[in-house]
């Protein structure tokens, strides 16, 4: 008998903290917690027995405010309800969105990558300062390289 995959998606998610709000010391751990509230909220407790043993934060940056988040890949649909439904994490108020869904981290890395970069080259067309774009450009490709891991 062949071992039992477990099929899981991967959803990448912009936490959009709002202004003055940065991310802080917020963990992985921390996230994964405020997510199952939610999906309790929503779902109940079948809801939340469905996901509790298979979802979790894979990967959290503090700089661009960006998570990828694991869900079985039969409730992604309602961990992303879940998710899009949160209006703050601890006291912080946020406003999630989910930017992509995937079968790997793989495809979401990828697709972190491009986020990334997109940013990268919206700071950089907001400042005028050489000093502040070299800072810029090496916050960001140390993301970069960490993303594709």
């Amino acid at each position: 008998s062949h071992m039992v995959r477990f099929k899981n998606r991967y959803l990448l998610v912009d936490l959009n903290f709002s202004e003055g709000h940065q991310i802080g010391v917020l963990h992985p751990k921390g996230l994964e917690e405020a997510i199952k509230d939610s999906v309790l909220k929503l779902s109940g407790d079948y809801g939340l027995a469905c996901v509790q043993r298979f979802l979790t934060v894979k990967y959290l940056n503090a700089v661009t405010q960006v998570a990828i988040v694991r869900s079985p890949r039969e409730h992604y649909r309602g961990v992303w309800a879940a998710i899009s439904l949160m209006r703050s994490v601890g006291s912080r108020p946020f406003s999630p969105r989910v930017l992509h869904v995937g079968g790997t981290i793989r495809s979401c890395q990828k697709s972190l990558v491009a986020v990334d970069r997109e940013r990268l080259k919206a700071a950089l067309q907001s400042t005028k300062s050489t000093a502040h774009r070299k800072r810029l450009v090496e916050k960001y490709s140390a993301i970069i390289k960490q993303s594709s891991l």
